[in-house]
């Protein structure tokens, strides 16, 4: 019996490059319901279900994004199993705050949210990319914590890791943006 090859070019970009070596920004910027398979949750991504929003618990990967070098992309209506079940029955309302709810609770962060058209069982359906850049200066919660992304984990930072990461990163002072 044969065992099954690993296809390594059924996901080149047009740079002929597998999708394994995209940043966190190709990923987002390329994202595709097709591509969902493709990845895995590592030191790139994370996949969020959509069925019960976490608010508290959201807000830490905003932080260890924006921690990590090259940042990362945070999937919403994608079960860790990589089922795509959606965002289609999220209110208006909990989409508003998907996208502006960092504000008071990580205003240093910096997240770019697109949607992306996927087709489910339902009917059309999408699913939510959030790409956070990493920022170089100490990205903090509204709570004073901090993280980082070391391989798939989330890390909170000791006392003694934001000290280094401040005085070890270029400091600069960002404003509070305001909303229009």
């Amino acid at each position: 019996m044969n065992a099954p090859q690993l296809d390594l070019f059924a996901h080149l970009d047009e740079k002929g490059r597998h999708s394994a070596f995209w940043t966190p920004r190709e990923i987002w910027l390329r994202l595709t319901e097709h591509h969902i398979s493709q990845f895995r949750e590592d030191n790139r991504i994370e996949f969020k279900s959509a069925k019960k929003l976490h608010w508290d618990d959201l807000i830490d990967y905003w932080s260890m994004w924006s921690n990590t070098l090259d940042g990362g992309v945070i999937i919403f209506g994608v079960e860790d199993n990589k089922k795509i079940t959606g965002c289609a029955h999220l209110t208006q309302e909990q989409l508003d705050k998907l996208e502006t709810f960092y504000m008071q609770r990580c205003p240093l962060a910096a997240p770019e949210v697109k949607r992306v058209p996927v087709y489910s069982l339902s009917g059309n359906n999408f699913i939510i990319a959030i790409y956070l850049p990493y920022r170089s200066v100490l990205v903090e919660t509204n709570k004073g914590k901090a993280f980082t992304r070391r391989g798939s984990i989330k890390c909170e930072m000791s006392s003694e890791e934001k000290e280094d990461y401040k005085s070890t990163r270029h400091e600069r002072s960002y404003e509070q943006r305001d909303c229009f």
